[in-house]
């Protein structure tokens, strides 16, 4: 039978007491019950909701009227007034809730027990579930090593070594829905895709097989056609230093080859007079100079008349250099008096000085441009 429980909530002073009068379900009746098989449980709940009787909704609506038309005017300068509303309305808050806990909580007892019954059973469930569950897995383990064992055997039929299975291999042929010649079918489209992929790196050359490497490692083709790519540039960039290297070293050899034959000539000329003047002695050639362009040329006097006189002579260019810490040999000439005083003539026309001393035993010109120095 339902129980009636009275708790008596405080209404405003104008309404009258009322009851509050909970009809709450019964109590689960203390009967013996039989156990019954799993196979024959069906769980069943029924809960006829409980009446709850309370003047709450009226004192709510009274509460709201007061707010609505509250006017804090009326207190100002009264605050006795002031303080004994404020307390009643306290009071009158403070009971309200204090009686919706302690209702809340017997309201809640039965479904509690209910609760904690049902959570009970549940975990109790889980107990065994867990159980079963290590067997069923244990069984799909083993159902699944066993389609490992024949996808391998499928994988030694095709005799392909490049990449090991393991690299290919995809857990969904695992799956009871996939069947073998599905696996078969798989298997053969990675086989000729890897094996196209190899052959579109012949492409590149001598990187051909650094990229096969990268390709049979990651199976990536397109990760590798970038790598390939950029190979090519380095390459490139590579022989194009190294060859303006080559270039740079030829100019710096042949600059290297013009001054060391510059720097050589009038040593080379001096050996070369000395070689003739032993061979012709007195009949030894004379030479001219072009100062537009310091050419030394060779002159075969018919027959000489007159003594002949050996000098040497540094042309500006050899000054300049001399200026600029260049080191350079004289040039050996041979003249007659005459030649010799048209010599420095047409050196002062052409705007040359000179200063006399000696080199080896013979005079020494040091030609040099007016005013240069």
């Amino acid at each position: 039978m339902p129980r009636t429980t009275k708790k008596n909530v405080i209404a405003p002073e104008e309404q009258e007491k009322e009851l509050i009068q909970p009809e709450l379900t019964a109590e689960e009746p203390k009967n013996e019950i039989a156990i019954l098989p799993i196979e024959s449980l069906n769980f069943v709940a029924d809960m006829k909701i409980g009446t709850l009787t309370t003047n709450a909704r009226v004192i709510r609506d009274s509460i709201k009227a007061l707010t609505d038309n509250f006017s804090i005017e009326e207190y100002i300068g009264n605050p006795k007034k002031a303080a004994d509303r404020k307390a009643k309305l306290n009071t009158l808050a403070k009971q309200m809730n204090d009686a919706r806990i302690a209702y809340e909580k017997e309201w809640m007892q039965p479904f509690n027990g209910f609760k904690d019954l049902v959570s009970e059973s549940v975990n109790l469930v889980k107990s065994c579930t867990i159980q079963l569950d290590g067997v069923v897995k244990e069984e799909e383990r083993r159902e699944k090593e066993a389609k490992r064992a024949e996808i391998a055997d499928i994988w030694k039929v095709y005799d392909f070594n490049l990449v090991p299975l393991e690299r290919i291999f995809n857990d969904k042929w695992l799956n009871k829905s996939y069947k073998t010649k599905q696996i078969h079918d798989d298997i053969a489209h990675i086989i000729d895709r890897i094996t196209g992929d190899l052959q579109s790196l012949e492409q590149f050359g001598e990187d051909t097989a650094t990229l096969k490497e990268l390709y049979l490692t990651t199976l990536d083709l397109q990760a590798t056609l970038r790598r390939g790519a950029e190979l090519r540039e380095n390459r490139k960039r590579l022989q194009a230093e190294e060859e303006r290297k080559a270039q740079l070293e030829a100019e710096r050899k042949a600059e290297e080859e013009r001054n060391k034959q510059w720097a050589e000539a009038p040593n080379a000329m001096a050996r070369k007079v000395e070689q003739k003047k032993e061979i012709l002695g007195e009949n030894a050639p004379t030479y001219n100079v072009d100062f537009s362009t310091h050419e030394v040329t060779e002159v075969q006097p018919e027959q000489p008349i007159e003594k002949l006189f050996d000098f040497y002579v540094t042309m500006p260019i050899a000054t300049l250099a001399k200026q600029c810490g260049i080191a350079s040999e004289p040039i050996l000439m041979r003249a007659t008096m005459q030649q010799m005083k048209d010599f420095r003539s047409a050196m002062e026309s052409n705007g040359f000085v000179y200063e006399k001393s000696s080199y080896k035993g013979y005079l020494l010109l040091d030609v040099h441009v007016k005013g240069s120095k």
